[in-house]
C-alpha cells in the first residue's frame, strides 16, 4: 500500500514521468484499438446540405456493393450485400426459414423509387432512402396508411427510363399506364384504378423494355398479349381499362407477368404442382380469342396460382408453415412428365400453397 502510494505521489512531482505513462497507455491503446475510421469527415459542408451529402456517399457505397433492398414476409424493409444475397441461393429449392421468405427485392440506385400496389386499385410511395442506413419495419404510417394485409405487389422504377404501370383486375380489365413526373415526384397514394362492384386489382408489372406479356387463370388458361404502344394504347388514371379476357363460369384471373420473346414461363399450381412452357408455343390472344390451353396442364382438385417469366424464382408459403425458394432454371423438368410435382416439401393431407412471391433473380 506504501509502495503504490509513494508511486503516485512521485507521478504528481515528476511531470516527465507521468507524461510517459501517458505516452504508454495510448501507444498499448492504439495497438489495441488499431482499426480503420469507418465513419467520414465532411469538410466545408455547409449545414442544410450535410444530411444529404452524408446519404449520397452512403448511397454511392451501397450501389458500389451492389446492394440489394428486399421486403420480407414480416414487411421489415431491409438491405442485403450482394454477397449474403448470393449465400440465400445455396439452398435453393429446399425448405427454408420463415423469415427469410422475401415479397420484393431490387437493387440500390439513386434514381430508384419504390411503389406499392393494393387490391383497391391504389398506388403509395415508400420512402426507403430517409431509413437507408437502418432496417426498418414498414408500419402504419410509412405505408402511407395503407392497410398491409391490402398490398399485392411493390416495384421499383427507375427515375430517368419511361415506365409503364400495368393493372390487371378481376373482371378481365387491363390498364397500362405511363408513370409520368407527377405520379414520380408524388409523395402521396393515389387511385390507379376505378373499380365496380366487387371487382379487385389482381395483379401489376412495371413495362420499360418487355414486349409482351401473359394473362393466367384459375383453370390454366393462357392468354398472350403484345404490349407496344400500338396493340396496347397507354391510358389515363381515370379510364377503364380494356377487357382482355372473358371468364368463363366459376373461372377466375389468378396472375399476370411480362416476358421476352422465347422465354420458358411456369404455371404453379396451388396444390404444388409446376408447369414449364415455351411461350413461342403460344398464339396471341387477337388470334385465338379463347386462349391457350394445353392438355398437359389440366388439373384436378387444384387450381392455378401464379405465372412467371425466366430469369425469376419464387419465393413460396404454405398453410402448414413450411417455405422454400424455387429457381424454376435449375429444376428438371422431364419432357416424359406431364407436370413436376415439390416432391421436397412432403405435402401432408389438407397442404396447399398460401402465398407466392415471384422475385427478379439478381445473381447475374
Amino acid at each position: 500500500m506504501r509502495e503504490k502510494k509513494n508511486h503516485l505521489q512521485k507521478l504528481l512531482n515528476e511531470r516527465n514521468l507521468l507524461l510517459q505513462m501517458l505516452v504508454d497507455e495510448f501507444l498499448l491503446l492504439k495497438e489495441k484499438f488499431n482499426v480503420k475510421r469507418k465513419t467520414k469527415l465532411l469538410k466545408n459542408i455547409n449545414q442544410n446540405e450535410e444530411l444529404e451529402t452524408i446519404n449520397n456517399q452512403i448511397l454511392e457505397e451501397f450501389i458500389n456493393k451492389k446492394t440489394k433492398l428486399q421486403i420480407d414476409n414480416r414487411m421489415y424493409l431491409k438491405k442485403i450485400i450482394f454477397n449474403n444475397y448470393k449465400k440465400s441461393f445455396e439452398g435453393i429449392s429446399k425448405i427454408i426459414d420463415n423469415k427469410n421468405i422475401q415479397k420484393f427485392i431490387c437493387n440500390v440506385d439513386k434514381n430508384l423509387k419504390l411503389i406499392g400496389i393494393t387490391y383497391t386499385g391504389k398506388v403509395f410511395h415508400l420512402d426507403w432512402k430517409s431509413n437507408i442506413n437502418n432496417d426498418h419495419k414498414l408500419d402504419n404510417k410509412s405505408l402511407g396508411n395503407i392497410n398491409q394485409n391490402e398490398i399485392i405487389n411493390f416495384h421499383s422504377i427507375k427515375k430517368e427510363v419511361k415506365n409503364y404501370l400495368c393493372i390487371l383486375n378481376s373482371d378481365g380489365r387491363f390498364k397500362k399506364v405511363l408513370f409520368d413526373k407527377n405520379m414520380i415526384n408524388s409523395n402521396r397514394s393515389f387511385a390507379i384504378t376505378k373499380l365496380k362492384n366487387n371487382t379487385k386489382t389482381i395483379d401489376s408489372f412495371i413495362s420499360n423494355k418487355e414486349k409482351n406479356f401473359i394473362i393466367l387463370t384459375s383453370i390454366g388458361r393462357i392468354f398472350k398479349f403484345n404490349l407496344s404502344d400500338e396493340f396496347l394504347t397507354p391510358t389515363t388514371k381515370q379510364s377503364q381499362g380494356l377487357i382482355l379476357v372473358k371468364l368463363l363460369p366459376t373461372e377466375k384471373i389468378v396472375s399476370c407477368c411480362p416476358y421476352q420473346n422465347g422465354d420458358n414461363i411456369y404455371l404453379v399450381s396451388k396444390k404444388g404442382k409446376i408447369f414449364c412452357i415455351n411461350t413461342d408455343e403460344i398464339y396471341y390472344a387477337s388470334e385465338i380469342s379463347l386462349g391457350y390451353l394445353n392438355e398437359r396442364t389440366q388439373l384436378k382438385n387444384d387450381s392455378f396460382l401464379k405465372v412467371l417469366p425466366s430469369n425469376h424464382y419464387l419465393d413460396i408459403e404454405t398453410n402448414k408453415n413450411k417455405s422454400a425458394r424455387l429457381n424454376f432454371d435449375k429444376l428438371n423438368f422431364k419432357s416424359n412428365k406431364t407436370n413436376f410435382l415439390i416432391d421436397f416439401l412432403n405435402f401432408e393431407t389438407g397442404e396447399f400453397l398460401v402465398n407466392c412471391f415471384r422475385l427478379e433473380n439478381f445473381l447475374d
